[in-house]
């Protein structure tokens, strides 16, 4: 999985997958992200059985995106 976002000052960076029962299912280590601008971040969570989960996106400074994302085998 690539996730695309931007940001518009260094932060630390967390990311983790909710089943729709809002239970994390994985996660990944929060991550300094030292510039401002557009990134791409590559992430393989494991193995997930097919399904639709929220991605969640959340930065140091408490501000946070949700994006829907469909396991599909």
């Amino acid at each position: 999985m690539t996730l695309r976002f931007s940001l518009d000052a260094q932060a630390a960076v967390r990311v983790a997958i909710y089943d729709l029962a809002g239970r994390e299912v994985a996660a990944r280590a929060p991550e300094v992200v030292p510039t401002a601008g557009p990134h791409a971040m590559r992430w393989n969570p494991g193995r997930l059985a097919p399904g639709v989960y929220f991605v969640r996106l959340e930065l140091d400074s408490g501000a946070m995106a949700v994006a829907r994302w469909a396991v599909l085998e």
